[in-house]
């Protein structure tokens, strides 16, 4: 193989990467706004989870930095919790969005929460207590597929998974 067969290839699977990528968060997107209602204005939620793949604080390409773009342009209330992003503003996110220290505070009185990295500190959180903590209608997609959607249920969310769809309305319908 050449050189420049090698590097057309190459950039061929970047690029169909990149698509793949763009494709996800579209689908996040029509997510909420399918069941939301289809207008996002004013609506309050939380992203969990910042960064391009655990382990690292790189924020750089990371998807959830490009949905906060999107849903803030459309008027989302947000909040952001990653357990290796500092708290407080972050240049890459749009003005206003704050990154806090938890889960809880990310998720307080927030209507959908998006989960786009699976942190140990957010598929191991105390579900029920976000449940209670949260707005109707308590909406979760679920970016990773880190979460268990029985239990979800049965702790009073809405849950979409990438891959899944919606799970049975209620945990014993399945």
């Amino acid at each position: 193989m050449t050189v420049f067969t090698a590097t057309s290839k190459l950039r061929r699977f970047v690029s169909s990467e990149k698509g793949v990528n763009e494709r996800q968060g579209q689908l996040r997107l029509r997510a909420l706004r399918d069941r939301l209602g289809g207008y996002l204005q004013g609506l309050r939620a939380a992203i969990l989870g910042l960064t391009l793949k655990l382990g690292t604080g790189n924020l750089t390409e990371a998807p959830a930095v490009k949905l906060a773009r999107s849903l803030f342009e459309e008027g989302v209330q947000l909040t952001a919790y990653d357990p290796s992003v500092k708290h407080g503003e972050n240049a890459l996110l749009p003005d206003g969005v704050k990154v806090v220290a938890s889960v809880l505070t990310a998720t307080a009185g927030s209507q959908a929460t998006v989960v786009m990295t699976e942190w140990g500190e957010i598929v191991e959180a105390d579900w029920a207590a976000v449940s209670r903590n949260m707005a109707s209608p308590k909406f979760i997609f679920d970016g990773r597929n880190a979460l268990d959607p029985v239990a979800l249920k049965k702790a009073g969310f809405e849950y979409v998974g990438v891959g899944r769809g919606a799970e049975p309305k209620n945990a014993d319908d399945g």
